[in-house]
């Protein structure tokens, strides 16, 4: 049987802050701190987009996400990758999208895609209780999986889709249950243990942080018959992506070592902790498809981009906006795209077409200072099959536009 291992959150949505009001504020010269002497008023992330946009063929592929509002509450949405259209998942034409009567109002960037695709979960947060819901892509139907009084939820509780559970576990009151995604069923589970970060050949795997030490176990798929994998550890930001079972592969972790961390792994056949290096460019949190992984490289000298007053952060392109393609089968690398006008965030894949949101500058709405948001600028769209790519600017503006 193939080994997979599946990621906590599944499904990777973007950020959408308050963005109205955007207006002309100050023009950041393309200079570095030490050179920058003057702030003179031109218009706000003056470029234009100097990149030629392809028209891509129109089809119905889609990437799912909230799109927040400017009352905090946020609509389950959809992008259209190849026209870049933004619309609500709800098809009621009279609905608002801005209450609780909207199945489809006030969800959190936490959702969960069914294996077959067919299927959403996502958490929808209202006035008197919480609830689990599933969304059925084929005829845009939602409805209630689970729901529990509001107040039952408290600031403890560590609420996960992934698996094909949810996963709710309080440690201040010692209480951990899961619910079936397919049956809507609560089980009661040992509050002593962890939600799982990984699901390796009919087993969980779990990470028990502590103070001064680290225990990684591993349960069955009922959550018992506790296996240890290592213990009185000082390990961080434990990740299980390289295990294939529990006695092959190995698991990364980084270490606190004079003053620094340190990437590290864990070999599970002899149970060795040792550096963790690779001469591949890309890293396993990186866009793949097919043989082709996606990434951005550090460059020596990053451009500056500008200063958030609000927060007082200077702003960096510090990978020079290029995208590499790794090729697996070759061993070599091309750049597919290139262009240091835009600060991106991280990448996802939907079918062949890889998907960053870039940053810009936005008029703060409140302070009426610039202020930066990493997901400001829009969407840029590569066909990973064929290169050609397209820039949606101001998709976040259009979005905030039309639910506000």
């Amino acid at each position: 049987m193939k080994n997979t291992v599946f990621p906590a959150l599944a499904l990777t949505a973007a950020l959408l802050f308050t963005l109205c009001g955007c207006q002309s504020s100050p023009h950041y010269p393309d200079e570095t701190d030490e050179d920058m002497t003057s702030q003179e008023t031109h218009g706000l992330n003056e470029h234009i987009h100097p990149i030629h946009n392809t028209d891509f063929p129109e089809e119905a592929i889609y990437q799912y996400f909230p799109v927040y509002q400017s009352n905090g509450g946020s609509v389950f949405s959809k992008f259209n990758v190849t026209t870049g259209e933004v619309s609500p998942l709800c098809s009621d034409p009279l609905c608002k999208h801005n209450d609780y009567d909207c199945m489809f109002y006030n969800i959190d960037d936490t959702i969960w895609r069914s294996e077959d695709g067919s299927l959403f979960y996502y958490f929808q947060w209202g006035k008197d209780e919480n609830r689990i819901m599933s969304y059925r892509i084929a005829d845009n139907h939602a409805e209630v999986l689970y729901s529990e009084p509001i107040e039952n939820v408290g600031s403890q509780c560590q609420p996960i889709l992934a698996f094909g559970y949810y996963w709710c576990r309080y440690v201040a009151i010692d209480v951990f249950y899961r619910v079936n995604l397919l049956t809507g069923e609560r089980e009661e589970l040992d509050a002593t243990y962890n939600i799982p970060t990984a699901y390796i050949d009919g087993r969980f795997y779990c990470t028990s942080y502590g103070s001064p030490s680290t225990i990684v176990y591993s349960l069955d798929e009922n959550m018992q018959d506790q296996q240890i994998i290592a213990q009185d550890v000082v390990w961080y930001y434990v990740t299980f992506d390289h295990v294939e079972d529990m006695q092959h592969g190995y698991i990364t972790f980084s270490e606190w070592t004079k003053g620094e961390f340190l990437p590290c792994k864990y070999d599970l056949s002899t149970g060795e902790v040792s550096a963790f290096s690779t001469d591949l460019p890309y890293s396993a949190s990186d866009p793949v498809y097919q043989n082709k992984h996606f990434y951005q490289e550090r460059i020596d000298n990053p451009r500056f981009m500008g200063t958030d007053e609000l927060q007082g952060h200077k702003i960096y392109n510090n990978f020079g906006g290029k995208v590499y393609a790794f090729d697996s089968t070759t061993g070599e690398s091309e750049v597919i795209f290139d262009n240091d006008d835009y600060v991106f965030s991280d990448g996802s894949m939907v079918e062949q077409y890889l998907i960053y949101d870039y940053g810009e500058f936005v008029r703060h709405p409140l302070f009426g200072i610039p202020s930066w948001e990493t997901t400001a600028g829009g969407k840029i769209v590569i066909n990973t099959e064929t290169n050609e790519y397209c820039i949606y600017p101001d998709t976040w503006d259009e979005c905030y536009d039309r639910y506000s």
